[in-house]
Order: C-alpha cells, then sequence, then structure tokens
C-alpha cells in the first residue's frame, strides 16, 4: 500500500497537484507563518531533507515529462512512521495557512519510476482512494 499527501495547488505548467513538499515552499512564500511556526517549517524542511532521498529522476536536468507530472508516494504498511507522522504535521501547517491536503491511499498508484526503501515516484493514476 501506498499514501500520498496532495494539495489542490495545482503545478501550472503542467496542471498537475501539489503534494507536500511543493506546497511547503508556497506557504512559505505566503509570508502568514508566525515566528515558531517558521522556526518549525525550516527545521521539519531539514529533517526530511536529510532523512529522505530526493529520487534521481528528479536530478537535474529533469524532463518536463517527470517534473511537473510524477508523484512521490510513501510505502505505508499500516503503521504511521516518524516520516509520516511528521508529514501529517505537515499537512495540518498547511491547511492552517489556507492549502487543503487530501491523503491517497493507492496498492497500485500507477507506473513507477523510482523507488527506494521509504518512497516510489509514480507517473499518476487516476484511481486512487481518497480521504
Amino acid at each position: 500500500m501506498y499514501i500520498r499527501f496532495e494539495t489542490e495547488l495545482v503545478f501550472r505548467d503542467s496542471n498537475c497537484s501539489k503534494g507536500i513538499f511543493a506546497a511547503m515552499g508556497d506557504a512559505k512564500r505566503k509570508g502568514t507563518m508566525d515566528l515558531k511556526e517558521h522556526i518549525w517549517y525550516i527545521n521539519t524542511a531539514g529533517w526530511f531533507n536529510y532523512n529522505l532521498k530526493t529520487p534521481c529522476c528528479f536530478n537535474r536536468p529533469v524532463s518536463s515529462n517527470i517534473k511537473f507530472k510524477a508523484q512521490s508516494w510513501f510505502k505505508f504498511k499500516y503503521e504511521c512512521s516518524e516520516h509520516l507522522q511528521k508529514s501529517l504535521s505537515v499537512k495540518n501547517l498547511l491547511q492552517k495557512h489556507g492549502i487543503i491536503v487530501k491523503v491517497k491511499l493507492d496498492e497500485k498508484p500507477g507506473e513507477i519510476i523510482y523507488e527506494d526503501e521509504l518512497q516510489i515516484v509514480i507517473l499518476k493514476n487516476e484511481d486512487s482512494l481518497v480521504f
């Protein structure tokens, strides 16, 4: 099973939905976070940068077929890993600042183009269960 935190924000180049990591930058640029939230944001972004590999399919130069159309999903084994706990906290912060986040679950979210021990990157499938 795989889980994705997806926002209602879209990349204008592809009209595909942004995940929470792309949305974090949008939230920061809005300038509505208070100091405590901003410090939390910096620490959390740093934690993810250190503890989650950047999929090689996103390394420069990135094809436009991948950059704004591929989606990252966490592997989900019915336990709340630290990555998922922090993602839920990011979801809460984003929603506090007006960015709606949906949680999607799927056993086969799409064609896998990257995989490591924690995540996959896929080309989009429209049939995921959303809640």
